[in-house]
């Protein structure tokens, strides 16, 4: 794959798991709002918000990178896409 192909396809995954983002943390805050007992709502909003970061952060270190050196990045793209997605994942099942 090259970079142009990759860096399009990891930019639409990353405002995928933005919009999921932004729609977990929105019930997180309604729950908050009814009363509901969160268990750590706010931590998981802050580690979700941080994964966010760090994600976003590689993506813009890929889209700086030149074409002879941005598959060093590759992996911890990867990776912190990955990591964002389960926290994800783990606060829809959770909230």
């Amino acid at each position: 794959m090259d970079k142009r192909t990759y860096e399009r396809s990891m930019d639409t995954m990353m405002r995928e798991e933005v919009a999921r983002v932004e729609m977990v943390i929105k019930q997180i805050e309604k729950a908050k709002a009814r009363g509901e007992e969160m268990g750590g709502g706010n931590d998981k909003v802050n580690e979700i918000r941080a994964k966010q970061k760090k994600a976003q952060e590689k993506l813009d270190e890929l889209k700086a990178a030149g074409e002879d050196n941005w598959e060093h990045i590759k992996p911890d793209l990867d990776d912190a896409l990955n990591d964002l997605k389960n926290s994800v994942n783990e606060a829809i099942s959770a909230f």
